[in-house]
């Protein structure tokens, strides 16, 4: 029982183990996806910074090239507005003015916005008219304004022009040609930045998404953006960076709001190929630890198993050794106690007819005849006869009994009914001499048994205890019942002065007694009904002191 139960806390252990591996396992792959997910965030927002930090150089650099050419052309502008207020600006001047202030074109218009005089032919459009009337060309207003990237020919040539006003409602506009500035743009602009992004290889796409649509985006944007199927669209629109599984596979997407400007955001999607294999990796070298360790569990548990088993097997060897020890004390205890009771009956039947006669003569003795002298003497000598005669009857009963008992009329009873009737009748005797009764018992399922055999069991049991605490002040008896595998378990427990050692194999003998009265028939007869139920008796000592009787009875 006890190497079951070993085997039994190996396989919780065992459980308990892989459990945590298990358990393990499971952090460690959580934990390589959080850092997963850590790494491909801070690639991306280390993308994203640079992307900012650059597109904002290239629009610093515009800038001060635009605001350099905007002063140029100003310098130029009042430079022309002066010449032309004091009457010295000759038409032929103008390409000499336009050469030594570096422009392209010096242009001169009325109020109506008509040109008055230009070293290069220009085409005033509408759109350009409209801006100059509405802002400049007003008689008694001095005033400037950038005009900005514009179209100068019918040919599409684009410029970049400013004008100043003169008091009179004019306008000088003067221009340079935009394909620098423009090119400048093409070449570092935002544009140009996310086309050189798209060279790389981990870098699925980089957009700028405004509130009217897209700004600038890096070449062969993917169709999912902006669909239903982008992850960015409706419910998952919050900024920040996520996996998602799109149409081009698994991508890190990240969206962050564009500090230059309000209201855009910046968009990266990254691919995850080598982090996917890394994460793979990972999973696998895990997932192999986790069995090398389960199969070293497994091969240690099998070697402490087969360690356990190893010794369950010797101790049940112990165990069949010393049942066959048991049974041969059992045969040969069986087979002494049958020859002596066949030996006892012969010779109690043998006694008991002279015996029988003896009796009648002191019945006679007593009643047919009178003494006149010492007939108190006389009367008290067949008393002592009688009383001695009926003792010797009960001996040879008690014998008889031994030697040729009844056969087991054996039914399905309740044995706690039996005990607890057996055990009221049993206090009321100790209670006259002055000893304390117990009883423990669990409730326990009918099996087939001899009532009346056992109820002579166990009280010869408890008749047994009950002598040896006469001389104990505080006698105490219990009397237990439980079950125990298939067995029925009655044990008799007393306080008594206990059996010494030397005495403990000839209890169960027959005629051997240490009680003045006693026959030595008690202890075999409760052997003998232990034996006809599938059972034995046995003695231990009681920790407290005292002995110890254990009656056990097959559950049938």
């Amino acid at each position: 029982m006890a190497t079951k139960r070993s085997n039994h806390s190996l396989l919780l252990i065992f459980t308990v183990l892989v459990l945590l591996t298990a358990l393990i396992s499971i952090w460690d792959a959580l934990r390589i996806r959080r850092l997963t997910f850590e790494l491909a965030e801070q690639h991306a927002q280390s993308l994203a910074a640079t992307i900012r930090h650059t597109i904002e150089a290239s629009e610093r650099s515009e800038r001060a090239i635009r605001y350099a050419i905007t002063d140029q052309l100003y310098s130029v502008a009042y430079l022309s507005k002066r010449l032309w207020t004091e009457n010295v600006l000759r038409p032929e001047y103008l390409e000499a003015l336009a050469i030594e202030g570096g422009v392209a074109r010096i242009t001169l218009l009325d109020r109506t916005c008509r040109v008055l005089s230009t070293n290069r032919p220009i085409t005033i459009t509408n759109v350009i008219k409209q801006l100059l009337t509405d802002t400049l060309l007003v008689e008694n207003f001095s005033g400037e304004m950038t005009v900005g990237f514009h179209e100068t020919s019918d040919s599409g040539e684009m410029s970049y022009s400013v004008a100043v006003s003169r008091a009179n409602g004019g306008a000088v506009l003067v221009s340079i040609g935009a394909d620098e500035l423009v090119s400048f743009r093409r070449e570092l602009g935002t544009g140009a930045l996310l086309r050189s992004l798209s060279e790389q290889h981990d870098i699925a796409y980089a957009v700028l998404v405004g509130e009217s649509g897209t700004l600038a985006a890096t070449p062969d944007l993917p169709e999912w953006i902006g669909s239903k199927r982008d992850p960015f669209i409706g419910a998952n629109s919050t900024p920040g960076g996520q996996f998602h599984k799109t149409p081009d596979g698994t991508l890190f997407n990240l969206r962050i709001p564009y500090d230059l400007h309000a209201g855009v955001d910046l968009r990266l999607g990254l691919r995850t190929d080598e982090l996917s294999n890394i994460r793979k990796r990972s999973l696998i070298a895990i997932g192999i630890r986790s069995l090398l360790f389960v199969g070293l569990a497994v091969a240690i548990l099998g070697y402490l198993l087969s360690r356990q088993n190893v010794r369950y097997l010797a101790e049940e060897r112990q165990k069949i050794l010393a049942d066959i020890t048991r049974l041969e004390a059992d045969r040969a205890m069986k087979e002494r106690l049958v020859a002596m009771g066949a030996l006892a009956g012969g010779v109690a039947h043998e006694i008991r007819n002279p015996l029988n006669t003896v009796n009648m003569v002191t019945q006679r003795l007593k009643h047919e005849f009178d003494v006149k002298e010492d007939s108190a003497e006389y009367n008290s000598l067949l008393e002592s006869m009688s009383s001695e005669i009926e003792r010797i009857g009960r001996i040879i009963k008690d014998f008889l009994q031994f030697a040729r008992p009844p056969k087991a009329n054996k039914q399905v009873n309740d044995l706690k009914t039996v005990i607890d009737e057996l055990g009221q009748s049993f206090s009321t005797q100790c209670s006259g001499t002055g000893k304390s009764f117990e009883m423990e018992g669990s409730i326990l399922r009918p099996f087939l048994f001899d009532v009346d055999q056992i109820k002579q069991a166990v009280l010869n049991l408890l008749q047994n205890s009950l002598r040896a605490l006469e001389n104990i002040p505080n006698g105490n008896i219990t009397l237990k019942y439980y079950s125990e595998a298939n067995w029925v378990v009655i044990e008799v427990i007393d306080n008594g002065p206990g059996i010494a050692n030397e005495d403990r194999g000839k209890v169960f003998d027959l005629y051997y007694t240490t009680h003045p009265e006693g026959t030595g028939i008690g202890l075999p007869l409760v052997h003998r009904i232990a034996v006809e139920h599938g059972g034995s008796v046995s003695l231990a000592d009681n920790p407290e002191g005292g002995t110890i009787v254990r009656l056990e009875l097959g559950m049938q």
